[in-house]
């Protein structure tokens, strides 16, 4: 799928569709509609397709960007944690193996 068509059903497939997410991301429904349908001069930025997908939980924008550049997706162990309590959890996980062995 295209990348402009996967951002186009991940706003149209959400609950509501545009006017329901737009408010979301910080835009007006109308702003958004445009946006996924290239109305005229508008595009969709980068930062709002990132909000998108993770408001969504869709990956079809990041999939599509991903195959475009020959890539795929592979979701990371414990995502769903901030950075830093990832960080902390992977290093007490190995210091217990360790201290196991």
């Amino acid at each position: 799928m295209h990348i402009l068509d996967a951002a186009y059903h991940v706003i149209h497939d959400y609950p509501g569709g545009a006017d329901s997410l737009a408010p979301r991301v910080g835009k007006t429904g109308t702003t958004l509609n445009h946006e996924a349908r290239r109305t005229g001069q508008a595009k969709l930025g980068l930062e709002t397709a990132v909000k998108l997908s993770a408001l969504t939980g869709d990956l079809r924008i990041l999939e599509a960007f991903a195959l475009a550049c020959d890539c795929m997706v592979v979701p990371l162990p414990g995502a769903h944690l901030p950075a830093d309590r990832q960080v902390m959890a992977g290093l007490a996980s190995m210091l217990t193996e360790q201290a196991h062995v």
